[in-house]
């Protein structure tokens, strides 16, 4: 049985805070043009030299248990931001980190965590509130270009890549990043689609890091059979093994038997498939199996036909460049040589769109189109080294999210100036709250947002303390230039966020705060005798220093 270490308040608060005070130096040395790198390095993988917020939260992992616990929660919602947003994740982890540890300290004096937490919440409320008064809709390739060239770190070339990705593709379409063995990155746009079906069991997964089933160059099989009966999933398996390509299989139902020996088989490497279910529901089950099978140059083995599963042939199969399944989508890459056959169906859609009354049937025909004609934008990352070709990938995968984000959501302006401006708003609601504990909250929640700013700043060698306090009484599209260190109109500048960062740190902020602050004991495991601790210290920005003493 293992032994078991209960902490109450004052014994806990400390420990958890110094992970949260960790983790958000780590986090704020990587903010700006001028931020730093951080290597990651464990035995079991090579080194890394990055400064991409999530791939730095992913090696920490402290020996004391309480302070693992505040480096845990800063890594949840960097995890929740990075699956919303895409980009902005060690501003968020830092915003988070800064605003528990300064909440742990009032907490600790003695203040009601009800109120403080009250204070947060409203104050985010009447940020998000204000939010849209400071934000507007990108229309100028120029700012898409200016927010791609920002997320992928400042390169320009990378930031090209990714407007003309969603130029050719749109917002509809999917883009997909992967490595390449040259040296140059490319941009290739092909033919396919995705479906909202993953794998029927996880038990075809073929890349365990990312859980996902990847092939390359294999063939697919479009059925609305049933495979119920051995014999049809022997036919099946001989007809891969012939083929000597890996089998993709969309089908209505697998049952047990046939399932099992499809997992057997593809277990011993006899062959490789992956099957998953029909996409949508209802009559249109027929449509979009017609559609895939016109972009993937299969027959449609369908109820009506005369074709049995036991009797299928090599030419009843189509081909996939590439495809990944996970456990809730595929994407489904098609060759060029399926383009003409594409516009073909497109067309056809477009005429059934434009004879349709019904409403029900207009959407349905109208999200086949979207899918058919948004095709899928492949970048292929080149680079010399393999540290480069990690570091390239991820700031790819950043400007990808981040321009989705602004595409959709709007924008505000960048370089973190957006919060000092925001935290305008708390001085006059500030005035209007009778209770101490709650108006202390409110300005834990203005000193929080200027935080970000500041660690630009002093990332960029200069005092984030008096540069920040200027710039909050300048009209808000006045910030610090930390590439060209000096006082510029951001916009002007090309230097803008995705509203959506800002509205999902301030959403993530009070959901943190509500739950820590409240928390009032810990049980952790006893630590081992044979963990040895090795003390690191971490030299501690000045600003974290001056809010522990509050």
């Amino acid at each position: 049985m293992k032994i078991k270490n209960i902490g109450y308040k004052d014994a806990m608060v400390k420990q958890i805070r110094d992970g949260l005070i960790n983790t958000s130096t780590i986090l704020s040395i990587t903010l700006g043009p001028r931020g730093k790198n951080v290597v990651l390095w464990d035995k079991t993988s090579k080194p890394q030299v990055i400064n991409d917020g999530t791939a730095i939260v992913n090696k920490l992992n402290h020996i004391n248990f309480l302070e693992h616990t505040g480096q845990n929660i800063i890594k949840d919602v960097i995890y929740n931001i990075n699956d919303s947003v895409g980009d902005g994740t060690s501003t968020t982890g830092l915003l988070s980190g800064c605003a528990l540890s300064y909440g742990l300290n009032l907490i600790t004096a003695g203040y009601s965590p009800n109120l403080v937490c009250s204070g947060i919440v409203k104050g985010s409320n009447l940020l998000l509130n204000n939010l849209f008064k400071i934000s507007w809709s990108v229309n100028k390739n120029r700012d898409i270009l200016n927010i791609a060239t920002n997320s992928a770190g400042g390169d320009i070339l990378l930031g090209k890549l990714i407007v003309n990705a969603y130029k050719r593709v749109g917002t509809g379409g999917l883009i997909s990043i992967e490595a390449s063995d040259r040296k140059k990155t490319s941009l290739i746009i092909y033919g396919g689609l995705q479906i909202d079906r993953g794998y029927v069991t996880h038990k075809f997964i073929t890349n365990f890091k990312d859980s996902t089933c990847e092939f390359t160059d294999c063939s697919i099989l479009v059925t609305d059979l049933p495979i119920s009966s051995i014999k049809e999933a022997a036919a099946i398996m001989q007809l891969s093994i012939e083929n000597n390509k890996p089998l993709l299989i969309i089908s209505d139902t697998i049952e047990k038997k046939p399932l099992t020996a499809f997992i057997a088989n593809n277990h011993e490497k006899r062959i490789n498939i992956c099957a998953i279910k029909i996409p949508s529901f209802g009559v249109y089950r027929k449509s979009i199996l017609q559609d895939i099978s016109i972009a993937t140059g299969a027959e449609f083995i369908s109820k009506d036909s005369t074709n049995s599963l036991k009797n299928i042939k090599i030419e009843s199969l189509g081909t996939l460049k590439r495809c990944i399944i996970d456990e809730t989508s595929s994407t489904l890459i098609a060759k060029n040589k399926y383009k003409g056959q594409i516009k073909s169906r497109i067309k056809f859609l477009e005429n059934q769109l434009s004879n349709n009354n019904s409403t029900y049937e207009t959407s349905n025909i109208s999200e086949r189109i979207a899918k058919l004609s948004g095709g899928i934008a492949v970048i292929n990352v080149g680079a010399s080294t393999e540290l480069e070709l990690i570091d390239k990938k991820l700031r790819l995968e950043d400007a990808k999210n981040a321009t989705f984000s602004a595409l959709t959501q709007g924008v505000v302006v960048g370089s973190s100036v957006s919060l000092i401006h925001l935290s305008n708003f708390i001085d006059g609601f500030t005035n209007l709250s009778h209770q101490m504990d709650e108006v202390l909250g409110l300005k834990l929640l203005k000193k929080v947002l200027m935080t970000p700013n500041r660690s630009i700043i002093n990332n960029a060698n200069e005092d984030g303390i008096l540069l920040g306090n200027k710039i909050i009484d300048f009209p808000f599209e006045i910030g610090y230039d930390a590439e060209y260190k000096c006082l510029a109109n951001l916009i002007n500048e090309g230097i803008i966020d995705p509203s959506l960062l800002v509205y999902s740190s301030m959403v993530s902020i009070c959901k943190v705060s509500n739950v820590l602050l409240n928390a009032q004991a810990a049980v952790t495991q006893k630590k081992s005798a044979r963990y040895i601790k090795i003390p690191i210290k971490l030299t501690k920005p000045n600003y974290i220093n001056d809010f522990l003493t509050m």
